[in-house]
């Protein structure tokens, strides 16, 4: 992780949330840490597979559980030119009703 933003700058979530990431730089994606702008660079397929097995793990872990729980895994990729290209991801365990 590098920092993307010059030092004594501090980000609010709103404006970070509202900025075109490609703006902070040509890392693959960014994150905002106590104000400041983190730059990643991408996954590598060491990651995907973790995430892979962790997802499969917690599939198997919340099957049958009351709310329909199920683990969702994703890069954040997007399209060329979609709306969604450029926005933060984060991961998550959605609740299916």
């Amino acid at each position: 992780m590098t920092i993307a933003e010059p030092a004594g700058r501090i980000w609010l979530a709103d404006e970070f949330l509202l900025t075109d990431q490609r703006e902070f730089g040509p890392a693959w994606r960014y994150e905002l840490v106590d104000g400041r702008i983190v730059a990643h660079a991408a996954p590598s397929p060491d990651h995907g597979a973790i995430a892979a097995n962790l997802s499969g793990v917690l599939f198997v872990a919340l099957r049958g559980r009351p709310g329909g729980c199920r683990p969702e895994v994703g890069s954040g990729a997007a399209p060329q030119g979609s709306a969604a290209q450029h926005r933060p991801y984060s991961g998550r365990i959605n609740s299916v009703r």
